[in-house]
Formats: structure tokens, sequence, C-alpha cells
């Protein structure tokens, strides 16, 4: 029996913001490697919910998404 890697067991990636920190916009890298329904939210500090960056059926590949927080209460 093949060992899987770390890699193998898990079927997405999410890779950290970029720029860190950003003044109002960033840059979100993901990927999977199955169709899935994907839903990428974004919190504010407090806990509630800023944004919905994803939410749809995302066929396997890298994506990116860009987050524009300029108009985002404090």
């Amino acid at each position: 029996m093949a060992e899987d890697s770390i890699e193998d067991l898990f079927t997405f990636r999410l890779e950290q913001n970029f720029p860190n920190p950003f003044r109002y916009n960033t840059q979100k890298e993901f990927s999977i490697v199955k169709s899935e329904k994907i839903t990428l939210r974004v919190y504010n500090l407090s806990g509630k919910q800023a944004t919905v960056l994803v939410d749809d059926m995302i066929q396997p590949g890298e994506y990116s998404v860009t987050w524009n927080a300029e108009n985002q209460a404090g």
C-alpha cells in the first residue's frame, strides 16, 4: 500500500492573504482537488461576517479572489 503525502489528505488549500497587512485590497488564493461547493467568508474582529467572497460550486483547480475592504465599516 502506497503512503499518502500530507497534502493528499486534504481536498483544499487556503493560502495566506497577500499583501498582509493590507490597506484596502487583499488577495486570497485557494485550490481544490475535486468539484465542491465552496464558501469563503470574511469576518471582522468582532466575529461579524463582513462579506462572502465565494459561494458557488467550483471545479478543481487554483483560484484567486481579491477583496476590496475600502467601504467596510471599521
